[in-house]
């Protein structure tokens, strides 16, 4: 079956930037359980149809929006986390938790689903790379790279 051509793929990713600069030019302040989550502001049919260099250049600015957040950090208990999914790149998103409690609760609270498999400091850099595996439906299981604040 062929599939359709992706047009526009260009102005899509700019449009993605633009609107994650616009949701990281602010620090938030609403919290839901201590956690604030931001999604990638676009369909999941087109990050699904966009190439290996596309995922690659969201993936890019969704750590670059988190540093924008880090910068404006209200205060240093804050903590900034992005959740990198390779194999479906629509669930990757930026989140943001009030306080060192709320990351461990948010961790701790997945590991019923999420086993750790490595941590890697990043060298000349203020994150910290931890991968997970999630078991999914039919004893399936996919990654999840975790890069959060150190």
């Amino acid at each position: 079956m062929r599939t359709k051509k992706l047009r526009g793929k260009k102005r899509r990713l700019r449009i993605i930037k633009l609107r994650l600069l616009q949701a990281t030019s602010v620090f938030p302040t609403h919290f839901v359980y201590g956690v604030h989550s931001l999604k990638l502001p676009t369909s999941q049919v087109f990050v699904e149809f966009l190439s290996e260099k596309g995922k690659h250049e969201i993936k890019q600015e969704l750590l670059a929006s988190a540093m924008t957040l880090r910068q404006l950090k209200p205060h240093q208990q804050a903590k900034i986390a992005v959740l990198h999914f390779p194999d479906n790149m629509f669930r990757s998103e930026i989140v943001v938790f009030n306080s060192e409690q709320s990351a461990e609760l948010f961790f701790d609270s997945r590991k019923v689903n999420w086993t750790e498999r490595r941590e890697l400091a990043i060298p000349d850099s203020e994150w910290l790379q931890k991968v997970f595996l999630e078991r999914i439906q039919d004893g399936q299981e996919q990654q999840i790279v975790c890069y959060i604040e150190r």
